[in-house]
């Protein structure tokens, strides 16, 4: 279990956020905390897909190349 020590005036805002949502101020963190977790990881995976297609790895293909190919596998 983590602890987080936080100034009074940000302390009051999250209270007030989390009275408005209706939930207490550890879950409004929990849920803010998950939130930052999952956008660093899809920041790395979007990171990782750029230096594939910039090294040539992979490549993009146009929407009806991809339609064309979801419509084969599905035949």
């Amino acid at each position: 279990m983590a602890t987080l020590t936080i100034d009074n005036s940000l302390n009051d805002r999250l209270a007030s956020a989390a009275k408005m949502q209706g939930k207490t101020a550890d879950q409004m963190l929990t849920h803010l905390i998950v939130e930052y977790l999952q956008d660093l990881d899809d920041a790395r995976l979007a990171e990782a897909t750029l230096q594939r297609l910039e090294s040539g790895e992979t490549h993009l293909i146009d929407w009806q190349e991809a339609k064309r190919q979801l419509h084969d596998l599905e035949h």
